[in-house]
This record gives C-alpha cells, structure tokens and sequence, in this order.
C-alpha cells in the first residue's frame, strides 16, 4: 500500500507514529486555490478526530508550496514518523533505555571573541555542526545499535540501520555523527575492526573515517566534511553562515576523543550560528498555544532552582509539550533578568533530562558594553 500520491511532484503523503502508547497519524498535502498552492496539513491520535492546519498563511506559487511541503516531511520524519502506515521505521525498540557502553563527547560553546582565533589556528580543524540529533551506532557482528547524547540505546531508523551495514561492510565499528530523518552525517570514527582509536589524534582518525567512506558521495550516510587551512576554514564558514546553517565544531587536529563535557573550554568546541537554548515548559498559558519556560539558575547544586524566560509559542505543527518536558528554543537574544526576545520553538529534547543554565543565553549588551 503507497502512502504517498505524485502528480510529477510529490503532492501528498501520510505518515505514522507508533511507540509505546503512541499511535499517531499526520496528512500533509499541497491544494491549488486561485491558480496558486496551499500546504495544508492534519493530525492525531490514529482513528480519532483530527485537528487541521494550513503552513501557509496565504496560498503561494508550487515552487515555494514545494519547498514548504518539503521541509514539514524532513521535519516529521525528524520527529520519528514514516511513510509505513504500521509506523516503526526503528530497529532495536526491545533495548531501548539501556546503557550501550557509548559516550559522546560534549562540547562546550564559545562565542564571537575566540571565534576569530580558532579560524586563524591551523591546530583547529573545523567541521559543519547540523541540525540533527546526536546518533553514536555500533555496528559488531551484524548487529547495529545506536546510542543517544545520554548514552542510553536508542531505536535508530531502518534506513540508517542498512546504510551502516552497507559502509562497514563485513568489518566492525562505531561511529559518531548527527541524523536528520533518514540520513546519518558521520564526524567521527571511534573503533574499526577491535581496535579503539579514541586515544588517536583527530586527524587520525579523520584520515581512518575517510579511507573507510572511500570515494562515495551521497546517500543516506554522509561524511562531514573537514577543512584546516586558515583560509579554507574563513571560506567555508562564510558558505554555511550564508547558507543559514546550524554552526560549526572545532577541534584541536592532535587532540584524543574524551568521553564527557569539560567544565569549561576543551579541545572540541562548537560555534552557533543561531542562538539556542533548552528550557523546562513550566505549563501552558491559559486558552493559548504558548507555554511557560525556564532554565536552570547558576546557583543549582542539588536542589535545582529554576528561572523564567517568558513564553514561547509552539506551531500547530508539533503536540504542545506538557509541565517538566525540555525543549529547544531558538531566540535573538535574552535580556538580563528577563525573558528571550523572539522566540522560536523547535521541538522536544527527548536526550536531556535538565534545561541549560541561565548563565549560558546569549545576552542583549548594554549601552556601556556596546560604548566599551
């Protein structure tokens, strides 16, 4: 049974969610209307009623309808859907929330001061930061199993499950990397056939991942690039700052992989274009499809003490999050002692458990700072 109907482009499709006691359904479809395009949209719990939505406020021409449709499936497919009307495109689910024996590295962020040092340092190789979710997968006698930013293991998708077979072939190894629906951006290599190379320079291992990719190019698993050169680095980070992308992540080319985050500085360092936040959703506001934030004061040691950033609204795209839930936020900027200015929700933080700290927003600079 196809779920998905072509009329030349891609113009419908429905996709599933099932997990635990979650069976969800969720239509997206471009209509014509006046010559133009609209991209509605339905969703819910699967045989109940559905809510409806529209992702365009007036209808477009069919190139930007595309792009519209486009990234709505990139993002439910993000979330766990599939085109599979039973709706577990994952492998593993009888695992999930075990301990896999893989930690990533964590890294901690700097900003627009050190930037410009770690561009001009050829010591720092830099790589694109995406917009993913933190994937470790082992892949040992025929078994692939992936590992979240808790180390706990985690359903991976089918597709990613396959590309992994097909890259290791009939060796062994654990990879670290970020997936974006269906695709899996391989940045590291930390085992290959028993042999451990966390305790091998970054280039190193570099130089074993892409020997291991070999010439291929595409497809569902993808290596991230590296560039070292000073002024390779300042040309690539004009391209993807250009390009509206996530960030980027430096790290130290003689530096080994090290479990865990630093409490301050490291030799992995990550770069945000965009400025980013988790915070706990405290409720949500009365008759509105907003919810109450807030983040962790500085001051939490045991009892964590929490302090409000304002509201956030959450797109009729995605479920509101209930009381004690993380989320990520994108925002311009925060105000010292008040809430983030503009706001954008992206979604749930299944991987985290706390919100950041306060200390860790991107603040607005005072008259003073902005005259220093």
């Amino acid at each position: 049974m196809s779920n998905i109907s072509q009329s030349g482009p891609l113009e419908r499709i429905s996709l599933y969610y099932r997990d635990g006691g979650s069976d969800k359904v969720y239509h997206a479809q471009i209509e014509e209307q006046a010559g133009q395009y609209v991209v509605n949209f339905q969703y819910g719990r699967r045989g109940s009623t559905l809510q409806t939505g529209t992702k365009t406020a007036a209808p477009v021409d069919h190139v930007k309808a595309l792009k519209i449709f486009g990234k709505l499936i990139q993002e439910k497919k993000a979330k766990g859907y599939t085109p599979g009307d039973d709706g577990t495109p994952f492998t593993g689910p009888e695992q999930s929330g075990k301990i896999s024996g893989m930690v990533p590295q964590l890294l901690n962020p700097i900003d627009e001061d050190r930037l410009q040092s770690l561009l001009d340092d050829p010591s720092y190789m830099m790589q694109e930061k995406k917009d993913g979710v933190r994937l470790m997968v082992r892949f040992v006698r025929g078994e692939v199993i992936g590992s979240n930013r808790k180390g706990l293991i985690v359903p991976i998708s089918a597709a990613i499950e396959a590309g992994v077979k097909e890259l290791v072939g009939g060796g062994e190894a654990v990879l670290d990397g970020e997936a974006i629906g269906d695709v899996y951006h391989v940045f590291d290599l930390l085992e290959i056939d028993g042999e451990d190379l966390r305790p091998y320079w970054t280039e190193e291992r570099w130089f074993r991942l892409q020997t291991l990719f070999g010439p291929r190019e595409g497809g569902l698993i993808r290596l991230v690039a590296v560039s070292r050169k000073p002024w390779h680095k300042q040309q690539t980070f004009a391209d993807l700052k250009a390009a509206r992308a996530e960030g980027v992540v430096f790290k130290k080319y003689n530096a080994p992989y090290v479990p865990g985050r630093p409490n301050s500085g490291g030799d992995q360092l990550k770069f945000k274009f965009k400025a980013s936040a988790t915070v706990r959703v405290m409720g949500q506001n009365t008759g509105k499809r907003s919810v109450m934030i807030s983040m962790l004061q500085d001051s939490a040691v045991d009892i964590p003490a929490l302090v409000g950033v304002g509201s956030v609204t959450v797109p009729a795209s995605y479920d509101i999050p209930g009381p004690g839930n993380c989320a990520e936020i994108e925002y311009l900027y925060a105000y010292p002692g008040g809430a983030l200015f503009q706001p954008v929700y992206k979604g749930r933080r299944y991987d985290k458990d706390q919100p950041d700290f306060y200390s860790s927003l991107k603040f607005k600079q005072t008259n003073e700072e902005e005259e220093a």
